[in-house]
């Protein structure tokens, strides 16, 4: 379904002018006495089977928030539009018709469509008959509908500045590892993937949100290049997994870990008596990674050699950046 981010972010926040609440099976209305919106889920509005019909679905949402949203814009505190009191009165029509109008405007601003909902069809005799019997009617509807539509996109585009100008960028190590985990998703649908990177285990988009909320960890949002669409990103300890992980099977999810591929692993002791490790993790070429004198010691003690590769694979994931910033490659990742 379209999504659009800013209109997201509000409804999340609760940073409209007043409180919207997303409530199941319900209508989508403005209740002036309370100075609140209600709205039925997005899911609700799903039609069709088709791709095309499931995305213009979402937009069928957004233009219904944005019509519910042109309603608030005229209580007394606001733009103090005066309402009708039923169905059928000119101002009830006017009011239907700034509603209609400035969602029409504001989704077209927004980038997708607003078709003319077939409950305000029911209007249409009602604005020709206002207009009929006052021609100026239509240039005070659309007076009120550029003050609705100009106090909305403010709105909007603060969501946008908070979604843009305050987000960190994603690095390269960031967007390589979620389109990992996209992969993997791929085979194991209905999965959380949990991505081992450094001493981390990360999660990505939706992982995130569903990790933060049994998990209560924080998430972070960041750019992503070439796409308005944040990446979303929560993460913790790598010693905290025996104690997350059972807490996220219990919530009823499926959990897969996905750690580098890591060949070729090397002892290396240095001419001035130092130690090193050195790998290719990914296919790509660590490099000599220092080791403490304390881990050297205890690798040397050592009498099994898988014990041996285990130690030293599990020292480059705890003390090497194993994504180059300029790696491509996402293959070398294994379950």
């Amino acid at each position: 379904m379209y999504s659009n981010p800013a209109l997201d972010r509000m409804f999340k926040e609760q940073e409209w002018l007043c409180p919207i609440e997303l409530k199941p099976g319900s209508k989508a209305f403005y209740r002036p006495s309370t100075d609140s919106i209600t709205l039925p889920l997005k899911e609700q509005f799903k039609k069709g089977t088709s791709a095309e019909e499931v995305y213009r679905s979402g937009m069928e949402f957004y233009s219904t928030a944005l019509h519910e949203m042109a309603h608030s814009t005229g209580s007394p505190e606001r733009l103090n539009r005066e309402g009708g009191k039923k169905f059928g009165d000119k101002k009830y029509a006017k009011e239907e018709l700034v509603a209609e109008l400035t969602a029409a405007t504001v989704s077209q601003q927004l980038g997708f469509d607003k078709h003319v909902t077939d409950n305000s069809a029911m209007y249409l005799s009602n604005w020709v008959k206002a207009l009929k019997e006052e021609p100026k009617f239509i240039y005070t509807v659309l007076s009120e509908v550029g003050k609705a539509q100009g106090l909305i996109m403010e709105e909007i585009e603060k969501q946008s500045q908070h979604l843009t100008k305050k987000l960190p960028e994603a690095t390269s190590a960031m967007e390589m590892l979620s389109e990992t985990s996209i992969k993997a998703k791929i085979e194991y649908p209905d999965t959380l993937i949990l991505v081992r990177h450094g001493q981390n285990y990360e999660l990505y988009n939706k992982d995130a949100e569903i990790a933060s909320k049994v998990l209560g960890i924080s998430t972070a949002q960041h750019l992503q290049k070439g796409t308005e669409n944040p990446l979303l990103l929560a993460s913790f300890n790598r010693e905290q997994l025996d104690t997350f992980l059972p807490q996220l099977v219990k919530a009823d999810n499926r959990v897969a870990i996905v750690d580098p591929k890591i060949e070729e692993v090397n002892f290396v002791k240095l001419n001035n008596g130092d130690f090193a490790v050195r790998a290719k993790v990914m296919g790509n070429d660590t490099g000599l990674i220092p080791m403490n004198q304390e881990s050297a010691i205890a690798y040397m003690k050592m009498g099994n050699s898988s014990d041996k590769e285990s130690f030293l694979k599990e020292y480059i994931l705890d003390n090497h950046s194993f994504i180059s910033p300029h790696s491509t490659k996402s293959q070398g990742y294994k379950l």
